[in-house]
């Protein structure tokens, strides 16, 4: 992953291992957005980026368009959201997620 600024509010990147790894791991209480668009994770990735986002305290803003997502991956995320009370903006746009989802 990448920084977009000194403030490390941001971080983007085009890989799910390391998407995960910003989310997971960051010792920086900063970070805020992470953008991941196009990326194509699908419902594993959705599901690795759910278990992230559980742990996850400062994320406030997550772009995961057109990442191939499907109804598995996208209830995965909404439970994880049950147990994340910092995120606040989920961009889903682009996905397969049906009624199901």
């Amino acid at each position: 992953c990448f920084f977009n600024d000194t403030a490390t509010t941001e971080i983007y990147t085009r890989s799910i291992v390391g998407s995960v790894r910003c989310v997971q791991e960051t010792d920086n209480k900063t970070l805020a957005a992470l953008y991941l668009s196009g990326d194509n994770i699908g419902d594993k990735g959705a599901k690795e980026i759910a278990h992230a986002l559980k742990e996850n305290k400062t994320l406030t803003t997550l772009d995961l368009s057109g990442e191939n997502i499907g109804d598995e991956g996208a209830k995965e995320i909404a439970h994880a959201l049950k147990d994340n009370k910092t995120l606040t903006t989920l961009y889903l746009s682009g996905n397969n997620i049906g009624d199901e989802g």
